[in-house]
């Protein structure tokens, strides 16, 4: 839903790769079923208020994985409401019980030199996720201030065993 409108305004065509209901999404996981393909749908909450679509998607998905993106460019998470991020995964929990829910934190918050926010994304929802997917950026450069080493990445991944939790990047 999120990724299909920014792709739309950066010149991409409108067009089925952008479910906008629930209903889109159902369509879209029937067909992939039928080729036998698993169906994992990616989310990107804008704000608490999506936590109750992403639950509906969950429940039917089984499996969910949150990207979660937090800056002020509106078109993400606001960075001014992090207590909201502890409020969607709870309601997310709440709301799809049992669906696995995989949590895929920014790797760009630590490269901007915003560390403790990172924590705070990993830490305060610890109770609400299955598994912790850090999204891994490096060799690229990220919001202009040049690029991970690998061995910050790696020692970063590291991290979120702390959390008893799985760990799975996504590259």
């Amino acid at each position: 839903t999120w990724q299909g409108a920014i792709d739309i305004r950066n010149g991409g065509r409108e067009g089925s790769v952008a479910p906008k209901s629930l209903s889109d999404v159902l369509a879209m996981k029937k067909a992939l079923e039928q080729a036998d393909i698993t169906f994992v749908p990616v989310v990107v909450p804008r704000s608490r208020e999506d936590a109750k679509f992403h639950a509906d998607i969950a429940q039917y998905a089984v499996r969910i994985l949150v990207d979660m993106e937090v800056d002020m460019s509106g078109d993400y998470f606001p960075a001014s409401d992090f207590p909201g991020v502890t409020e969607y995964a709870r309601m997310l929990r709440v709301m799809a019980p049992d669906a696995f829910i995989g949590w895929e934190p920014d790797g760009r918050v630590a490269d901007a030199a915003r560390e403790s926010e990172g924590r705070y994304l990993i830490d305060s929802v610890v109770p609400y996720v299955d598994m912790f997917s850090p999204q891994v950026y490096s060799g690229w450069p990220a919001y202009g201030i040049g690029e991970r080493s690998i061995a910050a990445d790696h020692a970063r991944i590291i991290s979120f065993s702390e959390t008893g939790k799985p760990v799975q990047p996504t590259l």
